[in-house]
């Protein structure tokens, strides 16, 4: 995973099977972020908890875009 503004990469082993939604709490964990306020991008879409890896079609090596949402007024 790469945190676009700081172009920071995170790596991350995870099964084909395993949901964005895991993945993004992990992650969240990690850099002590809240997860619903993190976007991930793959491919310039956005992606839904629901998908996984292999519904992306994603392959080693692949890497996904870290968004923080911005909170405005």
């Amino acid at each position: 995973m790469r945190t676009v503004k700081e172009q920071n990469d995170i790596h991350f082993k995870v099964r084909p099977d395993t949901l964005f939604s895991v993945i993004k709490a992990r992650y969240a964990q990690h850099v002590d972020e809240d997860k619903d306020g993190l976007r991930l991008i793959y491919n310039g879409r956005l992606i839904d908890d629901e998908d996984t890896p292999a519904s992306l079609e994603m392959k080693y090596g692949d890497y996904v875009e870290v968004l923080r949402r911005l909170v405005g007024g």
